[in-house]
């Protein structure tokens, strides 16, 4: 099988961190099961998500997350999302992030 490799690149590379959060968390994955319940998390999905927009304060806190998930060396996953979801839930609004 021949699948071409996409990738996701936004405009600003500080937001790099803040998407691997979100891309991560329950509500990602929920609105993502909207769109199509039995997709991979393709660009094709992940493009049509409402993304929130995060402000300066809420970038750092990414950049942080995602610092401490490369100092450990092997992160479950179960671990990588709740960290996630807390982030999401913590820093926006539900009608921010539901479908």
């Amino acid at each position: 099988f021949d699948q071409g490799v996409v990738g996701i690149f936004p405009e600003r590379e500080e937001m790099i961190p803040f998407l691997l959060v979100f891309f991560n968390s329950d509500h990602a994955t929920k609105m993502k099961r909207e769109i199509n319940p039995s997709a991979n998390n393709s660009a094709n999905y992940l493009k049509r998500l409402r993304i929130p927009v995060p402000n300066s304060k809420q970038i750092q806190e990414a950049e942080r997350i995602c610092a401490d998930w490369r100092q450990m060396k092997v992160v479950e996953k179960d671990v990588i999302r709740e960290v996630a979801t807390q982030y999401v839930e913590r820093n926006f609004l539900p009608s921010q992030v539901s479908a």
